[in-house]
């Protein structure tokens, strides 16, 4: 596969530091080495100007802070993923909090149009300005991904939403705030809570996201929260919590969603290196990411 690796060293969206020290942790642990070994071309496409998370103490930014810091980085990295894409490489982005899905897929539909998305994780971010407790943008990525919220953020300069519901797929949800219940119940989206994805498996979880998404010619990109994994098998994350996804069952499911034709980007999130002093966790997430892309890219 022809990939280009792209850091977002940001945790302007987050409520803490750490996770904007990731892209450097895990090219520390050996990830790019381990790509190429793997059989893949890598390019190195470096890191965005770090961004760490800042406290926002003005009272006008209490329901959505960080804003002013969070909107560069995410044009920048929506640039850079289309630059990518146009070079017919298949971006790797390593974040980084939860909001650099909404620059990855602004640069993926200015290149492909409508997209899927396979969204992993623990939270269902589903929260807007009007009805989060805390005025953390990490925690209304998919609503303002499907157009609610603060328009510069659910727009990118756009005059339409980033998605759709209909082509998400949202898999491991296993905590809801009492206000985002509703509308994650009410969704049109394929959604599988990290309880049933055990019962499914991999296998079977991935086929369900590839019969919704990826028929004909259709795209998706691929996002992967690292708290949706066990915490136990997974620590080094902001919120770890028992119960989630096993890195094996994940291994195979991102092995069938990689190979599919439709696979156009990955993005791993919310690991954060001030959480593994050994370096084990990032050990661990070089070789989830080494063993889950085919070499050969998607299947024809």
């Amino acid at each position: 596969m022809n990939l280009a690796v792209l850091g977002v060293s940001s945790s302007i969206g987050a409520r803490n530091t750490g996770t904007e020290n990731a892209p450097r942790a895990l090219r520390s642990a050996g990830l790019l080495a381990r790509l190429k070994a793997s059989g893949h071309e890598v390019r190195d496409a470096g890191d965005q100007e770090p961004r760490p998370y800042v406290p926002d103490v003005n009272p006008a930014h209490r329901k959505l802070k960080n804003l002013d810091g969070l909107l560069p980085v995410l044009k920048t990295l929506a640039s850079r993923v289309e630059a990518v894409l146009r070079e017919e490489r298949v971006p790797l982005v390593l974040g980084g909090d939860c909001t650099v899905a909404l620059g990855s897929l602004a640069g993926a539909v200015r290149v492909h149009g409508e997209m899927g998305l396979v969204y992993l994780d623990r939270d269902a971010e589903l929260n807007t300005p009007r009805t989060t407790p805390s005025g953390i943008a990490d925690g209304m990525v998919i609503a303002h991904l499907l157009g609610r919220g603060e328009p510069a953020l659910a727009r990118l300069e756009r005059e339409r939403p980033l998605l759709r519901p209909g082509k998400l797929a949202l898999l491991g949800v296993e905590r809801l705030d009492p206000q985002e219940v509703q509308f994650y119940e009410a969704l049109p989206s394929l959604r599988i809570s990290g309880p049933e994805m055990w019962q499914l498996g991999g296998a079977k979880t991935a086929e369900e996201v590839l019969s919704r998404l990826a028929a004909g010619d259709e795209r998706f990109w691929i996002h992967c929260d690292l708290d949706v994994l066990d915490g136990g098998e997974m620590p080094a994350v902001d919120f770890p919590a028992p119960g989630g996804v096993g890195l094996v069952q994940m291994r195979i499911l991102l092995t069938h969603l990689t190979t599919s034709n439709g696979f156009t980007g990955l993005e791993v999130t919310n690991f954060n290196p001030d959480k593994d002093p050994d370096g084990e966790a990032a050990r661990r997430v070089v070789d989830l990411l080494a063993e889950s892309l085919a070499p050969e890219g998607p299947r024809a």
